[in-house]
């Protein structure tokens, strides 16, 4: 099913809702300085500008819906959501994790830029698994509200 602009902007913002939480979260429980509810904000609220950003500029769905039908997967199916979901969130966990690794480690931390690539990769794997698991679980419903906010 193709999205409208209208559709596609309230879906985006519903998805990151939880996903952004779930992934600042983590990132923070992951991190040298641990969590902080001032943190956890700060955080959130720069993860879901960037997933929105990304998630209204890149066409992510419908790679993902490419790679899924290649992989002979049927609209609807499991499968066919896993792989979807799995391209989407290999997108936003590789640009919001950057971007917020460099954020805490180098902004808010005085680090060198040096230590990002290491401290991506220290937590893409739990990152890139929470946010799949998440996208999987309120994928359905955050699609439901989003056409029924934009009345389609």
């Amino acid at each position: 099913m193709k999205m409208t602009l209208k559709t596609k902007l309230f879906h985006t913002l519903l998805i990151n809702l939880p996903m952004c939480f779930v992934m600042s979260l983590l990132a923070l429980l992951l991190s040298p300085g641990g969590l902080t509810p001032m943190g956890l904000l700060i955080n959130f609220l720069l993860s879901y500008v960037i997933c929105f950003i990304v998630g209204m500029l890149l066409p992510l769905v419908p790679l993902g819906m490419k790679l899924a039908q290649a992989c002979k997967q049927k609209p609807g199916s499991l499968g066919f959501s896993i792989i979807v979901s799995a391209v989407v969130n290999l997108f936003y966990v590789v640009i919001n994790g950057l971007c917020l690794c460099t954020f805490n480690a180098v902004i808010m931390g005085g680090a060198p830029i040096q230590v990002v690539p290491g401290a991506f990769l220290s937590t893409f794997l739990p990152l890139y698994a929470a946010g799949l698991v998440v996208v999987l679980l309120w994928n359905p419903t955050a699609m439901k509200l989003a056409h029924k906010l934009s009345k389609e």
